[in-house]
């Protein structure tokens, strides 16, 4: 730490959360709120290894469990994953490529992580996305981590199911209708209803499927759109 007297204080080594056992985080800096995982030399920071609760993870991901069990005020602002070669530095605040949430079974039990430094309608809408996770896909096979880089891919069934759930669960039929009939466009009904308009088009989507006529909505939604959303985003 450059500038830093006195590192030794700055610092917190081998830091114990419970999981099914007690973990440890290999250290945090409560100052800045930074995490670290550290591997040793070689080790692939993209590849998954095996835990003793046999999940498979990677090692930023399993720096985001632990950091799912520290308290809220100690929720780190950044990770860093480094194997003495490489550094990876992943922002958890408010820039695009910030983690936004993520989803996880843990020993049978759920679990939803969200990024407290996004502004609340985002937090929102990520949580109801992954609360379908958490209702839906609970029971699929292994340790499953659902995190907020793969939102809203529909290529994947998982994350299409999981998008209809937070479509359904934070838009009403009724209050989507009302405002189709008198005549609100359709990104005027995403900026009144508080969403942004790819989540509208996935309710869109249900309708039909409820076997209502619609015209083809204006905008498709495109799958990287959570993961890349602006977090101003109607911020008030």
């Amino acid at each position: 730490m450059f500038g830093v007297e006195e590192q030794e204080k700055e610092i917190d080594f081998e830091v114990r959360v419970l999981l099914d056992r007690t973990g440890c985080i290999d250290a945090y800096i409560p100052r800045t709120r930074v995490l670290i995982e550290q591997k040793g030399l070689g080790v692939n920071l993209k590849s998954g290894a095996r835990q003793s609760d046999g999940s498979l993870l990677t090692p930023f991901q399993q720096a985001r469990r632990y950091a799912g069990y520290l308290p809220h005020n100690r929720n780190p602002r950044w990770i860093v994953v480094c194997n003495f070669g490489q550094f990876q530095i992943h922002d958890m605040g408010k820039a695009k490529s910030a983690c936004k949430g993520f989803f996880m079974m843990q020993d049978g039990q759920p679990s939803i992580t969200i990024n407290s430094d996004l502004p609340k309608i985002i937090q929102k809408i990520i949580c109801a996305h992954e609360l379908g996770h958490a209702v839906l896909h609970s029971q699929m096979p292994g340790n499953e981590t659902f995190h907020d880089f793969a939102l809203f891919d529909a290529a994947s069934v998982a994350e299409y199911e999981a998008n209809v759930f937070a479509a359904e669960l934070l838009l009403k039929d009724e209050d989507v209708f009302e405002l189709l009939n008198e005549d609100t466009s359709f990104f005027g009904v995403a900026s009144i209803l508080r969403v942004p308009p790819e989540l509208l088009d996935f309710k869109f989507r249900v309708l039909k499927r409820k076997g209502y006529q619609f015209v083809e909505p204006p905008y498709q939604s495109d799958s990287k759109f959570l993961r890349d959303i602006e977090v101003s985003f109607h911020e008030e």
